[in-house]
């Protein structure tokens, strides 16, 4: 059954949950190539772009990094990465006052990311458990 609801999707299954943690992996690939793309930008001005500046290249690394570890359906790298996407928002917020509806959807693939990775666990520890009894 094809799962219609991309806000929230139902995890019923492992195919479900991959479905879902690829929302959060597709997020971190997004944070990453946009910061990476503001950051050359910034590079080949010489001055910051709305705070971002060459040292946002690190910050494009470790959302590449998130990303991969989301691929490999890591609870940890889809947890890491939601909390550094939400510190870094209210920290934007909080120096700019600025906030997006780009930012409203990462969060929430962000959100079913964690939600993927963790049905995926749980739906692996169960299909262990069914096959070894």
């Amino acid at each position: 059954m094809a799962n219609s609801n991309w806000a929230w999707p139902t995890i019923e299954n492992r195919a479900s949950a991959v479905s879902a943690a690829k929302s959060g992996m597709w997020a971190a690939i997004i944070v990453a190539a946009v910061t990476a793309l503001i950051a050359t930008v910034a590079l080949s001005y010489g001055k910051a772009i709305g705070g971002i500046d060459a040292w946002a290249y690190v910050d494009a690394a470790i959302f590449a990094i998130i990303a991969f570890g989301i691929w490999r359906m890591s609870r940890a790298a889809a947890v890491i990465g939601l909390l550094l996407f939400i510190a870094e928002r209210v920290d934007m917020y909080v120096s700019a006052h600025s906030f997006s509806v780009l930012s409203l959807l990462l969060l929430l693939m962000f959100v079913n990311g964690v939600r993927g990775t963790f049905g995926y666990r749980r739906f692996a520890e169960d299909e262990a458990e069914t096959e070894s009894a």
